[in-house]
Formats: structure tokens, sequence, C-alpha cells
């Protein structure tokens, strides 16, 4: 009796290990490519929106492309969600980095989730997002490169108290940032230090300034968006 339960204690664990992982911790869209050999886009939304915010981008994206649109796992108020909490007080602002560092557990275990439920391998995996979701992309393509090819950055910035302090590159992330240079979110002053740090690192970035944009996406975003993905399949 002895030995069937200790043949059948792991299995179970097992089973309930795989069960877990078959379920997304995240709410999120998506949207399927027609291709059977179809590589994978995440796209993260920025703070105080959702899982339908980059969701249009859909259909301006190449066809060999799935798109997936993650919900993020804070809401600070009522529909208004965001991957980490930042608040100002009296004109300081303060950012929830803990919220972060678990926001990036929560984005890996989703990950997984991909991986398992959907059979997508690491060279067909790219990670990005806008503002708040560029800067938690840009951390993800630090803290886990051997899951994913490429990271993109759409008015994000590089904040390096989020994520790894020291990162071991098995094989190289190509990274792709775009930035408005009228942004009065996040300066582009701020934007081209992710050149600068992640080839640091021994990271390939390309990196494009859109004159007269804001902390916004526009046709032109979209077109180089398109390309780079083309390009570094």
């Amino acid at each position: 009796m002895k030995n069937l339960l200790f043949l059948v204690l792991p299995m179970l664990f097992l089973t309930a290990c795989k069960k877990q992982i078959l379920e997304s911790n995240l709410v999120y869209e998506m949207h399927k490519s027609q291709k059977d050999e179809a590589q994978l886009l995440i796209l993260l939304h920025g703070l105080g929106s959702n899982e339908k915010d980059l969701f249009s981008v859909a259909e301006y994206l190449d066809p060999g492309y799935t798109l997936v649109c993650p919900r993020a796992p804070y809401e600070p108020r009522p529909d208004y969600f965001a991957w980490y909490e930042i608040e100002i007080n009296e004109g300081e602002m303060t950012s929830h980095y803990q919220q972060a560092g678990m926001s990036l557990e929560a984005i890996d275990d989703f990950v997984d989730y991909l991986i398992e439920k959907y059979h997508f391998k690491k060279n067909e995996i790219v990670i990005g997002g806008f503002s708040q979701g560029g800067i938690m992309s840009l951390s993800y393509g630090l803290y886990k490169p051997e899951k994913i090819r490429g990271v993109i950055s759409l008015s994000g910035i590089y904040d390096p108290t989020i994520g790894p302090k020291h990162i071991q590159l098995s094989d190289p992330i190509h990274v792709l940032a775009v930035h408005g240079n009228e942004d009065d979110v996040l300066p582009v002053e701020m934007a081209r230090n992710i050149k600068v740090d992640f080839e640091k690192k021994g990271i390939e970035v390309d990196y494009y300034e859109i004159d007269g944009l804001g902390h916004s996406i526009n046709n032109r975003v979209l077109q180089i968006l398109n390309e780079w993905l083309s390009n570094d399949e």
C-alpha cells in the first residue's frame, strides 16, 4: 500500500501542475493567425487601460502573427488596470515596484501558459507594449530572455529598478524602441537611454524617433512595427 501511495502521489502532483499551467492567470484577448506556422506577439497595455486597448493592432498586423493582449493584474480603481500603481502626492511620484516585480512573475506565468497551450517556441515569441506596458516588456526581456526572441517598446522607457540587476544571455534578443519626440508623458530623452543601456548589455536595439508624435501610436509606428517583425523572423 505504501509503495502504491509513493507512485500515485507524484502523479497527482504532476497532474495538478499541468492543470494549473493550462489555466491562464490573466484575462486576455487573442486574434489567431490563419497560418499553420504562426509567430506570437504579446502586447501589454499602458497604465489605466485594459486588454482591448492594443487589440485593434491586429487589423494592421502581419498575418503571420497571432496577437495576444493580456490585462494587467492590478485595478487601483474600477476599470483602471495597471502593471504597477503610480501615486502622485504634492508633486512627488511614487511607483509601487513590488507590484512591478509581481507583475513580471505574472507575465512569466502567462508566457508559460501560452507556450503550453498553443505550442509556441522561443524563436516564435515577441513581447511588447505601450507606455507602462513597454516598460514591463523591456524588463521582461532582461528577466527571461531565454523564453522570447524579441522585445518592443512603444512610447516606453527602461527602468532599471524593475527586473534583474545582472543578466546572462545565452541567446541574443532583439529590441525595437519607437518614441515620439513630442511625448509629454515619458519624454524622449528618457527613451534614448534604452539604446544606450541595452547595448551596454550586448543587446541590439533598433531605435526610432517619430517627429511630431506625442504619447501615442500612429500609422508610422505601425509601419515600423510590421517591418521590424517581418525582418526579425
